[in-house]
């Protein structure tokens, strides 16, 4: 096969002998010692993964993952009527769509399963971050006990020599316009050249010249700047510092009912449309967009809409998985949300938008009504109050115990206050998970000897589930009579009752104005 035909089979072929030969062989021979025959490809989006793992030898099978993805994986909803199965439906994803935001310290002596030169590629590819989507290495681990795991992508300053004059050239290109924070091509920080993105400028070039491929590479970055910016935030932060669906993050920010039961109803609602993917896309866009001044969002909308239709298959492809790796969410469904967005006229767009607008601020309205109801009852109750998320952060709930530094920390203001943070290490965490076991079951009883930590497990547990998923925390400090217990039980009925209310009216509201 002449030189000219093998670099549509293998762009960077001498780059991927050599490493096939140094350091993919050594790990499979590694493997095969300890038994082991079954191999993973691991790699950023559209690195080559495909075209690698049918290269290699040695392994009876052979399986490529995108590093970071993890599909949310919901049970069979459950309910008896529609409602019911909103609720359970929220209840479900939510808690998993926020796993997905927490990072850990990167720590690679977590690492036990894996020789020395798979260590290296996973040390190599992770130079450029300190955390990692919590769990990652876990799931590295795990797969090391029974797969040989190569770490495979093109690095972008990869060697030039002996590559087709056409490869270098189109190199130089991507290289000269996608050269800054905004446009660079990256996964977990480290940056890496996608072949088919190689391919396709090589492919302009020979149909219209290099001068076209250049304005064909330039437009290309421009674009892949504008997409990231409104898709992923004002830059594409990976995983040092998600920028995620705007819903979620104000329950972290704003820590209160209304914002709360808000994503509820965006996030669980629109979820009935079409499928979770596809909703949770357009809230985040509508979502974000929302608070900017008239006319913005709809500017922004139609700036993508621009963007997509410009954009190559293999960028439009990155995009997707990074949409997906946020989300949870298989990277098809996310092609059709966003070909669902970017196929609206720009006249649809507008009048959406505006649309959501009023219906948000009716169900702002109703929900500010509700929380005044909650404050008064709260008020008029004997011996017992109703704490919310803020209030066990500013130390009201528990005196001793609040929010430090976004840690929920024991503040001790006889000494200076001296803070320690509460960390989640052996048995606290084994208890902390029992207990949260056992209040979704009914009742729990805490015992141990005096200053053991039973309040501090208490608080912490209960803090960690006001910000999953529950809404505020009844406080008993004597009994209370049966017209309390009873008003209460009303209330809580009621207030039941009004939200499925809004939920169901949300629901059909949305989907008119969406769909």
């Amino acid at each position: 096969m002449g030189r000219g035909s093998k670099i549509f089979a293998d762009l960077f072929y001498t780059y991927n002998n050599d490493f096939i030969k140094n350091k993919a062989n050594p790990i499979i021979g590694d493997a095969v010692k300890e038994g082991i025959t079954e191999c993973v490809v691991y790699g950023p989006a559209q690195s080559g993964k495909t075209w690698f793992q049918n290269s290699l030898s040695g392994c009876t099978k052979v399986e490529e993952y995108v590093i970071g993805f993890r599909e949310i994986n919901a049970q069979q909803i459950q309910g008896n009527n529609p409602l019911d199965k909103i609720l359970n439906l929220f209840s479900q994803l939510f808690p998993q769509i926020k796993k997905l935001t927490e990072t850990e310290k990167k720590d690679l002596s977590k690492l036990e399963n894996f020789s020395e030169h798979e260590l290296g590629l996973i040390k190599e590819y992770l130079s450029k971050v300190n955390v990692l989507p919590k769990g990652l290495l876990d799931r590295f681990d795990e797969l090391g006990k029974t797969h040989a795991l190569i770490l495979y992508y093109i690095p972008w300053d990869v060697d030039e020599k002996n590559l087709d004059d056409d490869v270098t050239q189109a190199l130089k290109l991507i290289k000269k316009h996608f050269n800054t924070e905004r446009t660079s091509i990256k996964w977990f920080n480290k940056e890496y050249i996608p072949p088919g993105l190689v391919k396709e400028v090589i492919d302009k070039k020979g149909a219209e010249g290099w001068n076209k491929a250049e304005e064909f590479v330039e437009n290309q970055a421009e674009a892949y700047r504008d997409a990231l910016d409104i898709l992923m935030g004002e830059t594409d932060l990976e995983f040092g510092g998600i920028t995620f669906l705007s819903i979620l993050k104000s329950k972290d920010l704003l820590r209160d009912f209304l914002n709360n039961l808000i994503g509820t109803v965006m996030t669980a609602v629109t979820s009935l449309i079409v499928s979770f993917a596809i909703s949770a896309i357009v809230l985040t866009m509508f979502g974000r967009l929302i608070e900017r001044p008239t006319g913005g969002a709809a500017d922004e909308l139609i700036k993508l809409k621009k963007s997509w239709k410009e954009l190559s298959e293999t960028l439009r492809k990155i995009i997707v998985w990074k949409v997906a790796t946020r989300l949870g969410v298989k990277p098809d469904e996310v092609r059709q949300a966003i070909d669902h967005i970017t196929g609206l006229k720009e006249e649809e767009i507008k009048s959406s938008l505006q649309k959501i607008e009023e219906e948000l601020e009716q169900i702002r309205k109703r929900l500010e009504s509700l929380e005044r109801d909650v404050e008064l009852i709260g008020s008029q109750l004997k011996g017992s109050k109703i704490y919310k998320l803020k209030d066990v952060e500013d130390g009201l709930f528990y005196a001793n115990v609040k929010l430090v530094d976004n840690c929920l920390s024991i503040v001790s203001e006889t000494y200076d206050e001296v803070k320690v943070n509460i960390v989640e290490t052996g048995k606290f965490d084994e208890y902390s998970k029992k207990l949260i076991g056992g209040l979704r079951k009914g009742l729990v009883v805490i015992k141990g000897p005096k200053g053991i930590g039973k309040s501090t497990l208490a608080v912490y547990t209960l803090w960690k589930l006001l910000r999953d998923e529950y809404y505020g925390i009844v406080r008993i400090d004597k009994i209370i009579d049966d017209n309390d217990r009873l008003r209460l039980t009303n209330f809580f009925r009621k207030l039941q009752k009004e939200v499925l209310r809004i939920l169901r009216e949300a629901h059909y509201t949305l989907r008119s104005i969406i769909y």
